[in-house]
């Protein structure tokens, strides 16, 4: 931490910004952004627009910007999904206002048209339109679980990881080009 622009040593995630430079989500401390020049820039709640300190996936938008899923799984705080913006901008969508499932977002992925999908803790499968209209897939439309772990976009299927912690129940579950799962 002394030496970078960290302010937490637990790292849950790494993303590359495609310019040289490197995002860095924390575990407690944030966000970080190393630019291509060395310099170190440190994104929390106290600074930012961030919900919570917990980043546990990121995206990057193809415009120099980055989606950001926050939520520590406690219950503890808040969180949401986070839309850094490349002109510096900051877009928070929450449950009680922007139609997410759930504010524990723990993955995230694009699709061959751009749309967002976002994985909660408890929520289900999210997926954010190009338009900003949601739509909510979980148990009563076919997925393993309502914790999406993981997400996986191939070019033919978007495929979804879940596991249900405590029980036996998840798996994984791939959405034909119908839209069933």
């Amino acid at each position: 931490q002394a030496h970078t622009g960290l302010s937490d040593n637990q790292i849950n995630f790494l993303l590359d910004d495609g310019h040289g430079g490197l995002w860095v989500g924390t575990g407690k401390g944030g966000l970080a952004r190393r630019h291509a020049d060395g310099r170190w820039e440190a994104f929390h709640q106290g600074n930012s627009e961030l919900p919570n300190n917990q980043v546990n996936a990121m995206l990057a938008d193809g415009l120099g910007g980055v989606w950001v899923g926050t939520g520590n799984f406690l219950g503890i705080g808040s969180g949401g999904l986070v839309h850094y913006h490349a002109d510096g901008r900051w877009e928070v969508l929450i449950q009680a206002h922007a139609g997410l499932p759930h504010n524990e977002v723990i993955s995230l992925a694009t699709d061959n048209v751009g749309d967002i999908w976002v994985g909660t803790e408890e929520g289900g499968l999210g997926h954010l339109t190009a338009n900003g209209t949601w739509e909510v897939f979980d148990q009563n439309a076919g997925l393993p679980s309502n914790r999406i772990t993981a997400l996986l976009n191939d070019g033919r299927y978007m495929w979804a990881g879940t596991t249900h912690i405590g029980t036996v129940t998840g798996g994984l579950a791939r959405r034909e080009a119908s839209g069933n799962w």
